[in-house]
């Protein structure tokens, strides 16, 4: 329950996608994501985080559809996630739009890369010798 609302992701889809070797990208309050990276250990977690408390509640704010008991209540929420950005692998601040989504872009592809990642292209090539 996130801020008096329920939310979830459906573990099928992830998991046919995950065997397809697709990238899966949730998004999931702190809670979830301690789950995620607990029941699977390369889960690679990236927190967003705004660009200061000031911009986080002008922005909530001036979205003009909660009601200003709602606002403190995401608020709140907000800061005790930030209190566990530490618990991430990356942190991408979402000061400007179009920097943060290339930042997300750089992880998942520098991910990628990875060793673990590249081990059965490794594996594959030397077969072939």
């Amino acid at each position: 329950m996130y801020v008096n609302n329920y939310y979830g992701t459906p573990k099928q889809p992830v998991f046919d996608a995950i065997e397809k070797g697709e990238d899966i990208i949730l998004e999931i309050d702190v809670n979830g994501a301690a789950l995620v990276r607990e029941k699977m250990k390369d889960a690679i977690s990236i927190f967003i985080m705004p660009p200061s408390y000031e911009e986080l509640k002008r922005r909530l704010t001036g979205r003009g559809t909660d009601s200003i008991e709602v606002i403190n209540q995401r608020l709140s929420a907000a800061l005790s996630e930030i209190e566990r950005a530490n618990e991430y692998d990356y942190i991408v601040t979402n000061d400007i739009v179009d920097r943060a989504v290339d930042d997300i872009l750089h992880i998942i592809l520098a991910n990628r890369l990875t060793l673990d990642r590249q081990k059965d292209f490794i594996n594959e090539v030397l077969k072939k010798c």
